[in-house]
């Protein structure tokens, strides 16, 4: 049974819920900017879209994914499948 981790985690919640709302307002923009940029880059620096990996770039990209479709919660199944 681990003795560190469950009062560290415990620990840590409660400092986490006395901390200010201004924190968390501050928290939850600076993260939205974070995924902003990551998302962006990744979209513009992307091989896919480049077409370096030898496919049509991010058309084919799209085109793939669009056959590919969940079925009745049991997970991703191709379409014509």
């Amino acid at each position: 049974m681990p003795l560190v981790p469950i009062p560290a985690v415990l620990d840590c919640a409660f400092l986490m819920l006395n901390l200010p709302l201004v924190t968390w307002l501050r928290f939850g923009v600076w993260m939205a900017l974070g995924i902003a940029v990551y998302f962006l880059y990744g979209y513009r620096k992307s091989r896919l879209a480049e077409g370096k990996d030898g496919s049509a770039g991010r058309h084919a990209a799209l085109a793939t994914l669009r056959e590919w479709s969940v079925v009745e919660g049991r997970g991703w199944r191709r379409s014509g499948a």
